[in-house]
């Protein structure tokens, strides 16, 4: 009766140590794993992913209000249907495309896109500035978003944590 008794008490232990041991393998994975591109320290080279030297077409893929949720901006269609070229200077130029982003179509929309490496951080950011002008009234979407994620066929610009962005541009080539 003993032996059964510590047999039990043995078994019992066991099983809170092996208890103990799944909680802590599964809390202490990072989620650092999830975004292994993530990045928002960048050098004059890394800049050659993005315009190659002199310019690079991208598409934009997505225009995200809240990324992790892939919740898309209202605006998106307007975004993902104009053409990017990025060039070396910071510019990028943008061909405008069939959807307007404002409610008369009749508006003539300009979008000016720029891209800044603030050398002293080792940032880069986009500067998204777009209107349209009726009669008297001008109607305007402004936002600027830093890169997070850059690789040879990837882009993305937004705000937010790692792990957390909201609002999101995402790039592909």
């Amino acid at each position: 009766m003993l032996k059964k008794l510590i047999v039990m008490i043995r078994l019992k232990q066991y099983s809170l140590l092996y208890t103990l041991l799944l909680t802590v393998v599964f809390t202490a994975c990072s989620t650092d794993d999830n975004n292994i591109n993530y990045k928002v320290s960048y050098t004059l080279q890394d800049l050659e992913v993005i315009h190659n030297g002199d310019s690079t077409s991208w598409n934009l893929e997505a225009h995200y209000n809240n990324y992790n949720s892939k919740s898309l901006n209202s605006d998106n269609a307007c975004f993902i249907d104009e053409k990017y070229t990025f060039l070396e200077d910071g510019a990028v130029n943008v061909i405008s495309g069939d959807v307007n982003c404002f409610a008369d179509d009749t508006q003539t929309e300009n979008t000016i896109v720029t891209y800044i490496f603030n050398e002293d951080n080792e940032s880069v950011y986009i500067q998204y500035a777009k209107n349209a002008e009726l009669d008297e009234v001008t109607k305007s979407i402004f936002f600027s978003l830093q890169l997070v994620e850059l690789e040879e066929n990837l882009m993305i610009f937004a705000a937010g944590d790692r792990d957390n962005y909201g609002k999101a541009l995402v790039f592909r080539r």
